[in-house]
């Protein structure tokens, strides 16, 4: 008897310790995001769910035959998770959600390119699991194996009913919050990484919520807007990689201008409201792509998700007007999906990086530049039919972070006044690349004799930009807001009579209007709203010192006004209109098909 109650009281102890320096690593994996975000996750005990899962797992496991083996295995899969959750929110900004295990490739492809540092935080992390280790090999030297062997029923029943506790808590939410965010990285921050990704692996399955006063019959039909011309010009749209004007967000003297070329470009350009602060490529490609807002997702990643053949995307819209479509990027097409994902959005030809020749490099920058990028995108646009208009979409990739990669004698910008950093010069000397890269590509369809629409976007600001404020209540949108222009080598698009600092899920309409296409209800209900409304996706008014943006349904008004979606004002109603009409492309079986009809 006392044997056992030794057994016992052992296995109990060693799986509290164990749970406990587990959740502590969890715990710290989140750090980097805790000075960034909402108030809410500022202390250790809205992670106490997540001690109690761990527990719940932990001590099953100590008393199955072997448990020694099985909890060191686990252990080592929960500090690997730890770790990789850790630096994907140091680098890239964003949470390691479920839906990132399906792009394992992707996730090491990124952050292969990044310098590791060991902070207190990793270290401690580090200890963590050396602790549950030489717990796990102490715990078993205790007990006689004799006493293991005899107690080995027991062990099991009462493993069993240990799990059957574990599952009625998650079934009955008793750990789980149901809370509706609408998004899982909120869901994260408030509730800790063990209970968010829980939830997630619960709930994860649902991934376009339906809007609150949804109805098929209630959705409006904008009037189509009709072709201008019978000659569809070629439109290229070329997402960025971390394109950002630092001069938008806050003062700063420069020795070199890092956006003249830019600035000197004589076309239609000004900001658009990317989703996501410092990170999220894939979300910015959706919504460029689509012209639908992810606010209406429950994670990000949207090509891991979703069923993409409805979404009325650019090229698929464009295929139909008699488009050849193609897309390119210089890095692999296990990335996010995008082979199959791209196909799906209507891109009939696909470029990636065994199609790329001659890249060049800056210095030790792992990423080929934006120049050598562009020089194999001509060549596959060149190759594309001459009998047909052409769609071709391009992301760079010379901006991704770090931005410790160079030596400082390499930048070639250097910051004169202000707030500076090595990471900001390497990056603002990146910058100065892109507005090199500005002039090559104008130059490029200047010379050539198709009519010509080129639009290009940043996908988001560096990861580090939180490092920087702007001293203004808008602060956090000018962290969103990137720069795009739309040019063309046969019109002057600044007579398009549209307002210039947008959502980035109106430039795709934006793009078609310029060249005289058709645009259908859709797209023209984007158009309208973007006349008054510079940003839709996570928008919420802020409540006490809180941030005032937040993945929920509303509208920041061009004077910075930020508005409800259910407020009874045109704009109101407009919003309302566009993201029931989101919700019926994406996820209702019943769809209004005139939505993307339109008069060729």
């Amino acid at each position: 008897m006392k044997r056992s109650l030794l057994y016992y009281l052992v296995r109990l102890v060693q799986s509290f310790v164990i749970a406990m320096f587990l959740n502590l690593s969890f715990y710290l994996s989140m750090s980097p995001c805790i000075p960034f975000n909402q108030g809410v996750y500022k202390d250790f005990g809205v992670y106490q769910n997540g001690f109690y899962i761990l527990l719940l797992i932990v001590f099953p496991l100590s008393l199955l035959p072997y448990g020694s083996i099985g909890l060191v295995l686990f252990s080592l899969f929960c500090s690997v998770v730890s770790f990789i959750n850790f630096y994907e929110l140091t680098f890239r900004g964003t949470v390691l959600v479920l839906n990132d295990y399906k792009n394992l490739n992707t996730v090491n492809h990124v952050i292969s390119s990044y310098k590791f540092s060991l902070n207190a935080n990793v270290m401690v992390m580090i200890m963590s699991v050396v602790v549950t280790i030489g717990l796990c090999i102490v715990s078993d030297k205790i007990i006689p194996r004799k006493t293991q062997r005899s107690l080995l029923l027991t062990r099991i029943g009462v493993g069993v009913l240990d799990v059957i506790v574990l599952v009625y808590l998650l079934v009955s939410s008793s750990l789980i919050p149901t809370e509706n965010m609408w998004s899982w990285e909120e869901y994260y921050y408030r509730y800790g990484f063990v209970v968010g990704m829980a939830g997630n692996i619960k709930h994860g399955q649902v991934t376009v919520i339906e809007p609150d006063g949804y109805n098929r019959n209630s959705i409006r039909l904008i009037d189509s807007f009709p072709p201008t011309t019978r000659e569809y010009p070629d439109i290229i749209m070329i997402l960025n990689e971390t394109y950002y004007d630092f001069t938008h967000l806050m003062e700063m003297d420069t020795d070199v201008d890092f956006m003249e070329n830019f600035k000197k470009l004589e076309c239609f350009k000004g900001y658009a409201a990317v989703p996501v602060v410092g990170g999220g490529t894939n979300d910015s490609e959706y919504e460029l792509l689509t012209g639908n807002s992810i606010s209406l997702l429950n994670t990000y990643s949207p090509f891991n998700n979703l069923s993409l053949s409805s979404s009325n995307s650019i090229a698929g819209y464009l295929k139909e007007l008699g488009y050849a479509t193609m897309g390119a990027h210089s890095e692999v097409s296990s990335n996010y999906h995008r082979e199959s994902s791209w196909e799906d959005l209507g891109l009939e030809q696909t470029w990636f990086d065994q199609a790329f020749e001659d890249l060049q490099y800056d210095g030790n920058r792992p990423r080929a530049t934006d120049s050598s990028v562009f020089k194999n995108f001509s060549r596959l646009y060149e190759g594309m039919p001459s009998d047909k208009p052409r769609f071709g979409f391009l992301i760079t990739i010379q901006n991704h972070g770090g931005w410790s990669d160079n030596p400082s004698e390499f930048d070639r910008v250097h910051v004169l006044s202000g707030d500076r950093t090595d990471e900001l010069e390497e990056y603002l000397t990146s910058m100065q690349m892109t507005d090199a890269f500005i002039q090559e590509l104008t130059e490029y369809f200047r010379g050539t004799d198709r009519k010509v629409i080129v639009c290009m976007v940043g996908d988001h600001a560096p990861a580090f930009i939180p490092q920087f404020n702007s001293g203004t209540d808008d602060d956090y949108l000018r962290k969103r807001q990137v720069p795009y222009f739309i040019w063309s080598n046969y019109i002057d698009t600044n007579e398009m009579p549209l307002s210039r600092n947008v959502d980035l899920c109106a430039l795709s309409p934006y793009a078609m209007y310029c060249g005289g296409l058709p645009i259908c209800p859709y797209h023209m209900n984007i158009i309208n709203l973007s006349q008054t409304v510079q940003c839709f996706t996570n928008v919420t008014t802020p409540g006490e010192g809180e941030e005032y943006f937040g993945n929920t349904l509303g509208y920041v008004l061009s004077n910075g006004e930020i508005h409800s979606i259910d407020e009874d004002t045109e704009e109101g109603m407009l919003l309302r209109n566009y993201f029931y009409s989101e919700y019926n492309l994406l996820a209702d079986r019943n769809k209004v098909k005139e939505l993307t009809m339109t008069t060729k």
